[in-house]
């Protein structure tokens, strides 16, 4: 059997081909926990270490896995997401559930405002069609999760009272 080398395993990560065998395997199994996204995350966000990009992890009715895609990819500090991309990601998988996870390049996981305000917007998007999003974990020197840290409980919050308690 042919040794593999540490130089072909890092040309693998940068080429790839760990993110399409990750996004392969991860089809069809259950999400677990933050630490589990993690751990399917990292390999895709290392791909291209120095760019922010979000990923949806759709899921269906069991939370099981259909698919990871990109949503949208920018700069080192910054990707624009459009809900509308998003919702239509959701129909196309067929999914009723999502989560959400970007990188922050720097390595520092602290949520900013920005990227709060986003999962407002997205979760309020696909409550319109009836789909959920469970967390929004951020990855970099290691992760945060905005469901664990309680900060998905007051977005969710704010979509219900927009949702059900402002309607006509």
């Amino acid at each position: 059997m042919k040794e593999y080398s540490s130089e072909r395993f890092w040309e693998d990560l940068r080429n790839g081909q760990f993110a399409k065998m990750v996004k392969e395997s991860a089809r069809g199994k259950t999400v677990q926990n933050p630490e589990h996204v993690y751990n399917i995350m990292k390999p895709l966000f290392a791909e291209k270490p120095d760019v922010e990009r979000v990923f949806g992890i759709f899921l269906d009715g069991s939370n099981h896995v259909i698919a990871i895609e990109v949503l949208a990819q920018g700069s080192i500090g910054s990707s624009a997401v459009y809900p509308r991309e998003v919702v239509k990601a959701i129909l196309r998988h067929k999914a009723t559930s999502l989560v959400l996870s970007h990188n922050h390049p720097s390595g520092d996981v602290k949520p900013s405002k920005q990227d709060i305000e986003l999962t407002y917007r997205l979760m309020l998007a696909a409550a319109v069609i009836d789909a959920i999003v469970f967390d929004h974990i951020i990855c970099g020197s290691e992760y945060m999760s905005m469901s664990s840290d309680g900060i998905l409980d007051g977005l969710r919050r704010r979509v219900n009272r927009v949702m059900y308690e402002d309607s006509l």
